[in-house]
């Protein structure tokens, strides 16, 4: 009798310790609100890059992300390497982003997670006035820290042509290419 009543304590504190550590799963609506957050976040983000703004990019920045470019020596591993890269690209190219399309976000069911993938097409101007249209597609990684989203890593490639939009859904497995 001691060893079940022994048995069903140790199986009562267990059940107990992972019921504190488990997250209610949100509801669709509020996965709706965290989606839109997400969205006011990337948009933040990429208006602050256009406006090149340091002090409001890093608004958007955990203070451990990871970033990815699209050349091999473009990978930041801290705010301090974020500094140098961006500055660096704003003192040789004005690169403008143009407006997010194909986009496409998945949070995690308890609301603490985020990937967001998207397009933006755009111009890259070098300082001696060449001036080259593109598409980058970007994917973040957002995560939620005391409260409000931030962007913990990401990555960019890029393309030299800028293809049309598509008004399918990415994820839609079933499209039809043209």
């Amino acid at each position: 009798m001691k060893k079940l009543f022994l048995l069903f304590s140790i199986t009562l504190l267990t059940m107990t310790a992972c019921m504190k550590n488990h997250t209610e799963d949100l509801s669709i609506e509020q996965v709706a609100k965290e989606k839109t957050k997400i969205l006011e976040v990337i948009k933040y983000y990429n208006t602050a890059f256009n406006e090149k703004s340091y002090s409001r990019l890093i608004e958007t920045l955990s203070e451990d992300v990871v970033f990815f470019g699209s050349d091999s020596s473009e990978v930041i591993h801290s705010l301090n390497d974020f500094k140098g890269m961006i500055q660096s690209q704003w003192e040789h190219f004005d690169i403008q982003y143009g407006e997010m399309v194909d986009t496409w976000i998945e949070i995690d069911p308890s609301g603490t997670l985020a990937s967001v993938i998207f397009g933006l097409p755009g111009t890259i101007k070098m300082k001696n006035g060449e001036k080259q249209h593109v598409f980058f597609r970007i994917s973040r990684t957002l995560e939620k820290q005391d409260g409000r989203w931030v962007i913990v890593s990401g990555i960019v490639s890029i393309t030299s042509n800028t293809p049309t939009p598509t008004t399918e859904p990415v994820a839609d497995s079933t499209a039809t290419k043209k």
